[in-house]
């Protein structure tokens, strides 16, 4: 099983997110069962870095709110290919400037109504919403947001479509 999950902590930066976004999530990633440790995996940006954890432990400091599947056979290969090709970002440092400047354009957008673009973005880091969005574009299922200026709860909101479907969590 593969997919895409929306959690929540209750650290300083997970209440500002949630706070700032409107949201009752403030993390997403990705689950998927890796056949070689034989148990699932998380795939994610945290203060780490993108990387990836056990499930077992992802869940000791998160709750997960929700996970969608991929619908169809197509849909979870698209999903494989696109994880193979985001998984080549893994190391990549957590994007602290990213997540300031990504609070500061919601901010602007919600009270200007002016989009823009985030102004402190790298791209050689990553935060969660930013590499989910990458693994949805990469899909080509017409998923056409800014990667770096998406929120876990823009992407709480795609979702369910015709392409995932809301599920139960595998279990650790």
């Amino acid at each position: 099983m593969i997919g895409i999950f929306f959690s929540k902590d209750d650290s300083i930066i997970g209440k500002t997110i949630r706070l700032v976004t409107r949201s009752k999530v403030n993390h997403t990633g990705i689950i998927y069962y890796d056949r070689v440790l034989d148990h699932y995996m998380v795939m994610h940006a945290d203060n780490l870095g993108f990387n990836i954890i056990p499930l077992k432990q992802f869940i000791h400091k998160n709750t997960i709110i929700a996970f969608y599947a991929p619908k169809t056979n197509d849909d979870t290969k698209n999903m494989r290919y696109a994880l193979t090709y985001i998984s080549s970002c893994l190391g990549a440092g957590y994007d602290y400037p990213a997540v300031l400047g990504f609070l500061f354009v919601i901010t602007i957008r919600r009270w200007f109504h002016i989009k823009m673009l985030n102004p402190l973005r790298d791209s050689s880091k990553m935060f969660c919403s930013e590499a989910v969005a990458n693994l949805l574009k990469k899909m080509d299922i017409g998923f056409n947001k800014d990667p770096e200026t998406t929120s876990p709860e823009d992407l709480l909101k795609i979702l369910p479509n015709e392409h995932f479907i809301l599920s139960n969590l595998p279990k650790s």
